[in-house]
């Protein structure tokens, strides 16, 4: 699939790298992983559906395994979250340790 203007590419590239870097950090893991599952799903439409066709389904599983497995890793990101080390962790400890729990009982 070839784009008419140099300006999708250079979106979808931008989206890649700003996604990417917040789920490393850990920041907003579970809002930066669906442009990045959505790019996925295009690059996969684009790339291993001709093959489908042309080749069958065990050249396309052949050929996109890395893309299943980095397809099963952002959803897992996804449901779960980053987890106990993320940035995400460490402001919600932060923000929990300024304002005391309104249910909490002196």
């Amino acid at each position: 699939m070839r784009f008419k203007s140099k300006s999708h590419s250079n979106l979808g590239f931008r989206v890649e790298i700003v996604c990417g870097i917040l789920v490393l950090l850990g920041l907003l893991t579970r809002l930066a992983v669906i442009p990045l599952l959505t790019i996925m799903a295009v690059a996969l439409y684009s790339t291993k559906l001709p093959i489908l066709l042309k080749s069958g389904f065990w050249k396309m599983a052949h050929e996109s395994r890395t893309d299943f497995s980095m397809v099963m890793g952002s959803l897992l990101l996804l449901l779960i979250g980053a987890g106990a080390w993320s940035l995400d962790a460490w402001l919600n400890k932060r923000r929990a340790s300024r304002d005391p729990s309104p249910t909490a009982k002196p």
